[in-house]
């Protein structure tokens, strides 16, 4: 299990609500509890009707991370699996209920529940025309399966325009800027868009320190890579990088160079690494030139994590941007998608009632490309329609009301 605290939301009333009782320890899974008044008695409980037997004193250990190793996997698996039904119940989206337990619970632990991709098959792709010019050749194209190619291929609503000019911004004026979005909301592609214009202009340089477990990284491994994609000599002392660090942002400063540090996956680094990033924004001549901006690219519940004592200092100084709610921005998606990429009118392959439904279920590119794939493949199996018709695809797909979650599965 991992020991990044879950997002925060206002609390919702359950009927497992402790009170005023003593609240539990602050580990990650006791952070959860607190927030939704979960009680240890009120999951053993749970446990119980979904046929997993324990006693709230096993539970008290769990939460306090203290039960036996070879019971933690056991315990963290079936808890995992009553709160994601629970979370459900209290109104929360996948994809929030995904950025909660992905950050609790490791993999094997917790299944999450934003779909894999629904894809298109080349014979459902040429019923409903979408054929691309495949060096000189017809070729089936499914129109959600390849991320952009091209910056002409990127959908740039007016929404996605005004983050991306804070993180250049952040980068040409040294700011301190966190992007957060959930799954699939489309950081990935706002990350690109941000490479390619920095990869055009000679004076701005972005270092993105990376590795296989975000977890690990270290603030002397983040000075590390600052100076080895400098080009600069790394000290093998580290005492000496601070030093180091600051002498050669300095000079590449003098010389017109614009520099900053960019991480992915923010909310998967380690604490220390996270409170270092202010030391590194405060790297100046003394004066009001700073050396380095820094951009963040994280889930949402980075910033509750920030907004706890521990890292006020590091909350104070970043600028938090939100990507925007996509339902606003859904409808030109999916035009975005059908026309610009797969060469077919909308309206031609979706009615109006249609669109909507799958605008509306839809908290991400990601979920409304499996959502409309999935009404394109039953309208042309069940119906056999060339044009998704809403409600012939509403007697086959079950669409929540847009005040609960916004899911969709098959009937």
């Amino acid at each position: 299990m991992t020991q990044i605290q879950p997002n925060n939301v206002t609390p919702i009333h359950s009927p497992h609500n402790r009170g005023g009782g003593r609240k539990h320890p602050l580990t990650p899974v006791g952070l959860l509890f607190n927030e939704f008044g979960i009680s240890l008695r009120g999951l053993d409980a749970m446990l119980g009707k979904s046929g997993f037997k324990t006693s709230p004193t096993m539970l008290s250990r769990f939460v306090n991370q203290t039960l036996q190793p070879e019971y933690m996997d056991k315990f963290a698996g079936a808890i995992a699996g009553v709160m994601r039904p629970f979370l459900v119940d209290q109104g929360l989206s996948k994809s929030q209920i995904d950025n909660r337990l992905s950050l609790i619970f490791t993999e094997g632990e917790y299944q999450p529940m934003i779909s894999k991709r629904v894809a298109l098959s080349d014979t459902e792709c040429l019923h409903f025309g979408f054929i691309a010019d495949v060096d000189g050749k017809q070729m089936p194209l499914d129109p959600f399966k390849n991320p952009p190619q091209t910056r002409d291929e990127v959908f740039f609503p007016p929404e996605y325009r005004e983050i991306y000019d804070r993180v250049i911004d952040a980068i040409k004026y040294r700011h301190f800027v966190a992007v957060l979005g959930p799954i699939g909301s489309g950081k990935t592609t706002l990350r690109a868009m941000v490479e390619d214009h920095v990869a055009s202009e000679s004076n701005l340089m972005v270092i993105w320190p990376e590795f296989f477990d975000q977890a690990k990284i270290s603030p002397y491994e983040i000075a590390r890579t600052i100076l080895r994609d400098c080009d600069s000599p790394v000290p093998g002392r580290s005492a000496a990088l601070g030093k180091a660090v600051t002498g050669k942002l300095q000079s590449l400063t003098q010389n017109g160079i614009r520099v900053a540090v960019a991480f992915d996956e923010c909310h998967k680094m380690h604490r220390d690494a996270i409170r270092s990033l202010k030391n590194f924004h405060e790297m100046s001549s003394g004066g009001f030139q700073k050396y380095l901006g820094i951009v963040l690219f994280g889930w949402p519940s980075f910033e509750s994590m920030l907004s706890t004592p521990e890292f006020q200092e590091i909350y104070e100084r970043v600028d938090v941007v939100e990507m925007p709610q996509f339902q606003t921005i859904a409808r030109g998606y999916l035009e975005h998608r059908i026309e610009k990429l797969a060469g077919r009118r909308l309206k031609d392959l979706f009615d109006d009632e249609a669109i909507d439904l799958i605008c509306s279920q839809s908290e991400t590119p990601l979920g409304l490309g499996n959502i409309a794939n999935e009404a394109l493949r039953i309208s042309m199996r069940d119906f056999e329609n060339k044009k998704v018709i809403g409600k012939a695809i509403k007697t086959k797909m079950f669409f929540e009301s847009p005040n609960r979650s916004l899911a969709f599965k098959k009937r």
